[in-house]
């Protein structure tokens, strides 16, 4: 595991892992920008976000350590057609991508869900949030599963199941079969769940804290996920073990984060923004 965190000492920016983040809406921009301070926080490389131009003034204001691309918007929502423009050039210098933190749900989010599932197979994934609406309209093949994580809360993954359901490793089992994804199920000890062959191996993440429960903060561990994982990726790390300790790393240090801050100021009044920079104490070895 540790292989992921050390760096060499002539390690250079593009050397870290180039992470994609598709996500914020005219509704939600401060999705994209907290998903990019996660990835940063995580030691992402070059963090790339495609967003509106109004989710794309805030990022610019509150993380200019960010790079926007800065898409048309269609019903307040990233327009496909200009999505598939922006980022055409910068592709062959991408390792990661994470979707869905803020989209919002339009037919546009459909579109991109489906074209990121099926257009970039040898790219991790994650599938967060708003890009998680659409897996009961779309299911990714095996093939292109093997590189996709979603990160659902139990309400998400109700929804995808089609019925109420509890955080259990068959929840988790569930989510594989339906999604043909690996599964992060997030909640109070949330539970990784990788497809091996016809395996599915579950690891219980730290329970965490309350702290954790506010607006953000799981556009913080998509972004946390997908620098890890465009670090594996960059070093060619890419076996189904080194995905596996990418998003645990990331999950780890995510709960440990919320740790940190209730033992800090309690459970009451901590912002996503601050679960993000705490993650460095639990990322560096």
């Amino acid at each position: 595991m540790k292989k992921l965190l050390q760096m060499d000492k002539n390690i250079n920016k593009n050397s870290r892992g180039n992470l994609l983040i598709i996500a914020g809406s005219d509704m939600y921009p401060g999705a994209a920008t907290l998903s990019a301070l996660g990835a940063l926080r995580a030691g992402a490389g070059l963090v790339f976000v495609a967003t509106t131009h109004f989710a794309a003034s805030s990022l610019n204001v509150a993380l200019s350590e960010a790079i926007p691309l800065v898409c048309e918007a269609k019903n307040g929502a990233i327009s496909f057609a200009s999505l598939t423009q922006k980022i055409e050039p910068i592709m062959p210098k991408i390792d990661a991508i994470v979707l869905g933190p803020g989209l919002s749900r339009t037919a546009e989010a459909q579109k991109i869900l489906q074209f990121v599932a099926t257009q970039f197979p040898h790219l991790p994934k994650v599938f967060d949030a708003d890009a998680l609406y659409y897996l009961t309209r779309f299911t990714p093949s095996e093939e292109d599963g093997k590189n996709i994580i979603i990160t659902p809360h139990l309400g998400e993954a109700s929804r995808i199941l089609g019925k109420d359901v509890t955080l259990t490793k068959l929840t988790a089992a569930n989510l594989i079969k339906a999604t043909n994804c690996h599964a992060l199920l997030k909640g109070h000890g949330s539970l990784l769940a990788i497809k091996d062959g016809q395996k599915i191996l579950t690891t219980k993440i730290s329970s965490g804290s309350p702290s954790l429960a506010v607006a953000g903060s799981g556009d913080v561990l998509a972004g946390a996920i997908g620098a890890l994982l465009a670090r594996a990726k960059k070093r060619n790390l890419s076996n189904l073990d080194t995905f596996h300790h990418a998003v645990y790393l990331a999950a780890n240090a995510h709960a440990q984060a919320g740790i940190s801050l209730e033992e800090k100021f309690g459970v009451n009044g901590n912002l996503a923004s601050e679960i993000a920079n705490e993650l460095p104490r639990f990322l560096n070895v």
